[in-house]
């Protein structure tokens, strides 16, 4: 009872009653005297949609396109417009596909400019974080097929809108306070770039007369940050404490991956990438990202405090807040969390000086720590308080793997043979074989390892449904254990061949995979 009471009330707090503006500004490592224009262009928009000549450029969601010397216009992703939406709301994360297209796409966010889910006529515009496969068709049903599925949970009003990684030439565009840009005649484009030079000075100003001029609460908006290099990193720490949030009106940070936001990714693949964004530097005391006003996201940031004594990498040191396909190392912690009602899941933290994850939420709600990689730290996982719920989780190659006490519900987790991790269901044969390159720091899996079809399925979870892993890969059937889920290229074959040496048999090959 107490467990389904848990459930339900951080369901009421996290999920949104309705969903309010989405505002789209960028921040760039590289800075912003750049012009990322390439090439020259006019632009003409209309109905929400700018038209220019094909750009090659490192642009995306967030990116200020100036015109006429004082005009701005801010992409947002691609997006198609819904009504009729019914009882069944569409939440951001979720797979939906056309019922008579069978096109498929990711939704990035739900903005309803009209009605209500409850009432059955909730319109407004679905943007997709992933392209879309096919070709949507207007008045045609949307069903959602994932994490769970659902037939007619509204109807297509109108066809795609704008072109990203599939022509970009057509970009869906917005004014800075996130309604859609106003009508203009063709005219040249005086530069197309971000209107910050780091995470911190968007975090910083993003309320002022320029851009959203309130804040978000006021505004009814929801501020996705996006974030983009050119193979720099972000040295200045940041900490998200701005005026207002509720669960309606957040502060979201992430990585556009290409597909349907940006002409190219800013994010890794699932393995620490210096040539994506990262944040990175020395940050003595805090974390260098600070997550500190409830509700924030962070999904897709590489993040290394390179020094200091206290709070690590990402400290989260408020309450309802989502981490999510993000990649922590350096001196400290990888992943320290004071709040309660959290989720962190398809993580990974590795070579940490003391702790990959550290828990110093003592209140009894706690946090849920979902398809997790520690490896290579001091501590893997410190569960201090007890009240972490860990699920799916993997600690290996650590000096300790796990340590503390955990929720007495954690289950389906692995570490070595010495290891006692929370749960009945436990795997404690993990080697160093079980990945990709553990050498090089690749914690990808392998056809083979003992983590593959060792976990258990979220994606019908009441409080933090999900169905994808740390790559945006769908996890399906029996899920796997750790950040990744192992996806199969393809047929291999099921024999074992040896490759001789002179010495005799020097190793063998398993379904493709060396495993001596």
């Amino acid at each position: 009872m107490k467990r389904l009471f848990f459930v339900l009330l951080t369901w009421l707090f996290i999920q949104p009653a309705f969903a309010a503006t989405g505002v789209w500004y960028a921040c760039d490592a590289n800075g912003t005297s750049d012009n990322l224009e390439a090439p020259a262009t006019n632009i003409t928009i209309s109905g929400g949609v700018a038209t220019l000549t094909e750009q090659t450029g490192n642009i995306g969601a967030g990116m200020d396109i100036t015109y006429d010397a004082t005009h701005h216009a801010y992409i947002a992703p691609n997006r198609i417009g819904f009504d009729s939406g019914g009882t069944t709301e569409l939440l951001p994360g979720t797979k939906i596909a056309g019922g008579t297209s069978g096109a498929i796409g990711i939704v990035r966010y739900v903005e309803t400019t009209s009605g209500t889910w409850s009432g059955g006529d909730a319109a407004g515009y679905i943007y997709f974080e992933e392209n879309t496969s096919g070709t949507w068709q207007n008045d045609e049903q949307i069903n959602r097929t994932k994490p769970t599925t659902s037939d007619n949970i509204a109807t297509t009003d109108g066809t795609l809108q704008g072109n990203i990684g599939n022509g970009n030439t057509e970009f869906v565009v917005k004014a800075a306070n996130g309604t859609d840009a106003a009508n203009y005649g063709q005219i040249a484009v005086d530069s197309i770039k971000a209107d910050y030079a780091s995470l911190a000075l968007l975090e910083a100003s993003f309320e002022d007369s320029n851009h959203l001029d309130g804040n978000l609460t006021a505004t009814d908006t929801v501020l996705f940050a996006t974030c983009y290099t050119r193979n720099k990193a972000d040295t200045t720490a940041v900490t998200i404490d701005f005026t207002s949030s509720d669960a309606d009106n957040y502060f979201q940070v992430y990585t556009p991956i290409g597909e349907a936001e940006s002409i190219n990714s800013q994010r890794h693949e699932g393995k620490w990438d210096d040539g994506k964004y990262r944040l990175e530097g020395n940050q003595g005391y805090g974390g260098f990202l600070s997550m500190a006003k409830d509700y924030s996201k962070a999904i897709g940031i590489q993040v290394n405090n390179t020094g200091g004594t206290g709070y690590g990498s990402i400290r989260i040191n408020a309450n309802y807040c989502l981490v999510d396909k993000c990649i922590t190392k350096g001196a400290t912690e990888g992943f320290y969390n004071y709040g309660e009602y959290c989720c962190i899941r398809n993580c990974i933290g590795f070579n940490c000086a003391n702790n990959g994850y550290r828990s110093k939420s003592y209140g009894s709600t706690g946090t849920y720590l979902i398809n997790c990689s520690f490896i290579d730290c001091e501590t893997g996982i410190n569960g201090s308080s007890g009240y972490t719920r860990v699920y799916n989780t993997v600690a290996f190659g650590n000096t300790t793997n796990w340590d503390g006490a955990f929720y007495s519900g954690s289950d389906y987790n692995a570490g070595e043979t010495a290891d006692d991790p929370p749960g009945s269901n436990d795997i404690v044969t993990v080697t160093s074989g079980d990945f990709t390159d553990y050498a090089n720091d690749n914690f990808h899996i392998v056809a083979i390892s003992d983590l593959v079809d060792a976990g258990t399925d979220f994606s019908s979870d009441l409080t933090w449904p999900f169905s994808d892993d740390i790559d945006d890969d769908t996890r399906s059937g029996t899920w796997d254990i750790g950040a990744d889920e192992y996806i199969s290229s393809g047929p291999s074959p099921s024999f074992c061949v040896p490759i001789f040496s002179t010495d005799g048999i020097h190793s063998l090959i398993f379904g493709g995979q060396v495993i001596k």
